[in-house]
C-alpha cells in the first residue's frame, strides 16, 4: 500500500507541474526544441551474488542422455551456468524547453539482446560396460565437458521515458533542478524461455522524483543529486545519490567523472539471483567518465560506464554515445 501511495503522489506532482505551464508566461522565453539519437553497448560475463561477491558462473543441475549400443544413459549432474549476455540500445531523444526553468522531455529506447549460455561439469568416465573408471590409488577420473545449453536474442522497443525538469535555482553560479520521470515498458513479450524463468524479464513500471544541484566555478563544476524510485510488480523501490565532477578548459567542452549509487529498500535473503533476467533487488554503485562537446548547435557526448560494487547485480560494462541536435 505504501509504494501504491508514493506512485500517486509522484503521478500528481508530475500532472501538476505540466498544468503549471499554462500559467507561465511564454512570450518572452527562450523557446527551443532538442532532438537526440544515442546508442550504447553493455557486456557482462560474471554478476555480484547477495553477498556482494562476484561469480562468473552459476551452479545449476542438468540432466543429460548419451546414445550407447546398450541403450540410452541418462545422467542427472551439477555442474556450472556459464552466462556471456550482451546488450544494445538505440534511444531517440526530444526535449521542449518552455522557459529558462522549465523545460519536459521524452525518451524512446530500442533494444537488442543477445544470451550465450553454456553448462560445464565434471563427468565420470565408463568402459564399454559402464563400468566407473578408476586410477591406480582407486581414485575416480573424470573429464571436463562443456556443452551448449541456451542461445537466444531478441529485439523490441523496451520502454517510453517522459520526463519534467524544473529549476528552482538557475543562475550562472548554481543550478538547483527537480527532476520528474516515469519509465513505461512498451513492449515486453517474454518471446524466448530460459529453463529456469523468462529471459530478461515481463518489464516493470518506474516512478521517480531527483533533486540536482550543480555548482559552476570558472575551470570545474561539482554535481549532487539525490532521488526516490517507486518500481511496480515484484521489483524493489530504490533510493539514488550522485556525486558528479566536471572539468573544462575550453568554452562549451568539458570532461566528466560521475559515481552514481542506487539502494533497493528491500533484498530477500533467500531469493536467488537470477542472471538472465532483469534484477529485482539490486544495490550498485556505478561509475562513469566520459567527454561532452558543444558546438553551435550540435551536442556531442562519449562515455565508459563500470560497476565497481554491487548486490543481486550484473557485472556491466557500458560504451555510451549520443548525439544531440538545438533547434532555436
Amino acid at each position: 500500500m505504501p509504494r501504491i501511495k508514493n506512485a500517486i503522489n509522484i503521478i500528481l506532482l508530475m500532472i501538476i507541474c505540466s498544468y503549471a505551464v499554462k500559467a507561465k508566461e511564454l512570450l518572452d522565453s527562450d523557446l527551443n526544441y532538442k532532438v537526440g539519437i544515442g546508442f550504447n553497448y553493455s557486456a557482462l560475463s560474471s554478476y555480484y551474488n547477495n553477498n556482494t561477491e562476484e561469480k562468473s558462473s552459476i551452479q545449476g543441475l542438468r540432466q543429460l542422455t548419451f546414445n550407447l549400443e546398450t541403450g540410452d544413459s541418462t545422467y542427472t549432474t551439477l555442474g556450472d551456468i556459464n552466462i556471456d549476455y550482451v546488450e544494445f540500445h538505440n534511444n531517440y531523444y526530444f526535449e521542449y524547453k518552455i522557459n529558462n526553468d522549465l523545460s519536459a522531455e521524452l525518451n524512446l529506447d530500442l533494444a537488442y539482446y543477445s544470451l550465450d549460455n553454456g553448462f560445464t561439469y565434471l563427468d565420470t568416465l565408463r568402459d564399454e560396460n559402464q563400468e566407473i573408471i578408476e586410477d591406480s590409488r582407486g581414485n575416480t577420473i573424470s573429464r571436463k565437458i562443456n556443452i551448449p545449453d541456451l542461445n537466444v536474442s531478441l529485439f523490441r522497443l523496451m520502454h517510453i521515458n517522459p520526463r519534467i525538469n524544473y529549476y528552482l535555482l538557475n543562475d550562472k553560479e548554481s543550478k538547483l533542478k527537480v527532476e520528474l520521470d516515469a519509465l513505461v515498458p512498451f513492449s515486453y513479450n517474454n518471446t524466448s524461455e530460459y529453463k529456469e524463468g523468462p529471459f530478461i524479464g515481463d518489464g516493470f513500471l518506474q516512478l521517480g522524483t531527483k533533486l540536482n544541484y550543480r555548482a559552476i566555478y570558472k575551470t570545474m563544476q561539482l554535481q549532487l543529486g539525490a532521488g526516490y524510485l517507486t518500481r511496480s510488480e515484484v521489483y524493489s523501490d530504490q533510493v539514488n545519490a550522485q556525486f558528479g565532477v566536471m572539468f573544462t578548459k575550453v568554452t562549451d567542452t568539458y570532461f566528466y567523472i560521475f559515481a552514481d549509487y542506487n539502494h533497493s529498500l528491500s533484498s530477500p535473503e533467500n531469493v536467488e539471483f537470477e542472471i538472465t533476467q532483469l534484477p529485482a533487488f539490486e544495490s550498485y554503485l556505478s561509475t562513469m567518465f566520459g567527454l561532452n562537446v558543444n558546438i553551435d548547435n550540435f551536442e556531442l557526448d562519449l562515455g565508459y560506464t563500470f560497476v565497481p560494487l554491487g548486490r543481486n547485480y550484473w557485472v556491466m560494462n557500458r560504451l555510451n554515445a549520443s548525439f544531440h541536435y538545438f533547434i532555436k
